[in-house]
């Protein structure tokens, strides 16, 4: 995903605001929770955002400084026939260098003359000079010349384009229109990042994304064999096996993601493995929309950061050492993504029926990682609730807030979240961590308090998915790295697991079958937990 930061700060017209003002976040903590400190998880959503909400024009907004007139700004520059929806120096423009590198030239609307149309990535990531189309171009993404046989919606040479090679590597050869006479039909990525000479399929390819061949029973939307496939195994590692349909007699259902980073040898899961995500077994309670070992597999994996951060209960005392690993849910680049004000993120749709409107807004290519980013977010909060379960997804905090308060019956409630100080002030590696002398303490009223727990998730803007989670406790934990590093931690315990899943990868971390005792983790830093008032 190595553009989604980048496009994660598109949101709707961009002007740089001369002076630092408050963000709308801050204002609005300040006023319903006055007094209280702000969670870090939250602070750290504010870190890239600067927000000018005075110049804000009907749904703009600004959020940094790269982003040149996102969706309907007025020039900037008048008389520049590039209009408006230009990202005119997306990442980094050199001075002097009036596109700089990282230009979506006219993705909106082109030049009056420009004969390649509209929506035209015209050098997206870095063109040579003299070169016209330079290195990692969609050529004609949403509208090709006439008498281009390949159609429209093609990206003819997004990552590298060889001398003398038309269509070079990493080609999207006919993403939303197939020529005649290729039997793959529509929608194919047909040798997405790296096609072998004299293999047509070459690796890396999304064989029947949209449309499978008749006679092949892995119907529709299929990514038969996306990142990598040993020969001889027709399946090979990191497979989507059957991402929107799953063949009869497969009891995953529907919709599951079912080797998708890598499977070990002998187990059928592997690793980061999507299990039933938007449709689990009957008998599962976990219900729709789960990930159920998406960062790891059933099986402990060494070095796996969310593997490392559960533990037993009964260990939460002083002195307790525990070897962890405190990570973020980010972007490839390494920063967060933007934290809209309520008034803006009320104006940007979030709904799957939207799709195609979203991926246009950020800029979003519809066979990229971030618009599957995109996708697994919108139905993961679309999804019903499980027995019992109370859910929803928050795209502001206002709303996060507003909501909580309500799941939890008072408006008097207060959030916390976990914060690592790395003693050399970069990231945390994997250490271990002692439980520091009177380091822990309670932080809801009885052990039969609800909590509403709120995990970030992978999207073009800040969005938290949120849940009430009965019979837990919580906790505040202080900690202390081998290397020093100070971490202020909040741990959640449920003390009843007896309807879990016994494949769920606490129980393998642990040792321990479902209900035997209580099983607790701690958050990573980007997740927050609501809690009511001390009773």
């Amino acid at each position: 995903m190595a553009r989604f930061l980048l496009l994660s700060f598109l949101m709707i017209g961009v002007a740089v605001a001369a002076v630092h003002a408050a963000h709308p976040a801050e204002d609005y903590w300040n006023e319903a929770f006055p007094n209280t400190p702000m969670p870090r998880a939250i602070q750290y959503l504010l870190q890239t955002t600067d927000v000018n909400v005075d110049e804000l024009k009907g749904s703009t907004v600004n959020v940094g400084s790269s982003n040149y007139q996102y969706a309907s700004a007025e020039p900037y520059v008048h008389g520049d026939p590039k209009g408006s929806a230009v990202n005119y120096n997306y990442a980094s423009a050199e001075n002097g260098d009036p596109k700089g590198s990282a230009v979506n030239y006219n993705y909106a609307s082109a030049e009056n003359g420009d004969s390649k149309g509209s929506a035209v990535n015209y050098n997206y990531a870095s063109a040579e000079n003299r070169d016209p189309k330079g290195s990692a171009v969609n050529y004609h993404y949403a509208s090709a010349e006439n008498g281009d046989p390949k159609g429209s919606a093609v990206n003819y040479n997004y990552a590298s384009v060889e001398n003398r090679d038309p269509k070079g590597s990493a080609v999207n050869y006919h993403y939303a229109s197939a020529e005649n006479g290729d039997p793959k039909g529509s929608a194919v990525n047909y040798n997405y990042a790296s096609a072998e000479n004299g293999d047509p399929k070459g690796s890396a390819v999304n064989y029947h994304y949209a449309s499978a061949e008749n006679g092949d029973p892995k119907g529709s939307a299929v990514n038969y064999n996306y990142a990598s496939a040993e020969n001889g195994d027709p399946r090979g590692s990191a497979v989507n096996y059957h991402y929107a349909s799953a063949e009869n007699g497969d009891p995953r259902g529907s919709a599951v993601n079912y080797n998708y980073a890598s499977a070990e040898n002998g187990d059928p899961k592997g690793s980061a493995v999507n299990y039933n995500y938007a449709s689990a077994e009957n008998g599962d309670p976990k219900g729709s929309a789960v990930n159920y070992n998406y960062a790891s597999a059933e099986t402990y994996v060494h070095g796996n950061p969310a593997a490392t951060l559960f533990f037993l209960e009964r260990n939460l005392r002083p002195g307790t050492n525990m070897t962890l690993h405190f990570t973020r849910t980010r972007t490839t680049s390494g920063a967060p993504a933007p934290l809209l004000p309520r008034r803006v993120a009320s104006s940007i749709p979030f709904s799957s029926a939207k799709l195609p409107e979203i991926l246009s807004r950020f800029s979003i290519r519809p066979n990229s990682e971030e618009a599957d980013a995109v996708r697994s977010t919108l139905r993961m909060c679309e999804e019903p609730a499980n027995d019992g379960e109370t859910k929803f997804c928050a795209t502001s905090l206002e709303s996060m807030a507003d909501l909580s308060a309500s799941r939890l019956g008072t408006f008097d409630i207060r959030a916390v979240s976990t914060s690592v100080a790395a003693a050399n002030g970069g990231a945390t590696p994997e250490q271990v961590y002692t439980v520091a002398v009177g380091g822990v303490r309670s932080l809801a009223a009885t052990s039969g308090s609800e909590l509403v727990v709120c995990h970030a998730l992978a999207y073009a803007h800040a969005v938290f998915y949120c849940h009430r989670a009965p019979a837990t406790r919580a906790y505040r934990v202080a900690l202390v790295g081998e290397d020093g590093t100070k971490a202020d931690t909040v741990a959640v315990c449920h003390t009843d697991t007896a309807k879990w899943n016994p494949n769920r990868i606490a129980f393998q971390v642990l040792g321990v079958r479902p209900g035997s005792e209580p099983i607790c983790h701690f958050l990573p830093e980007d997740h927050l937990v609501w809690i009511g008032p001390r009773k």
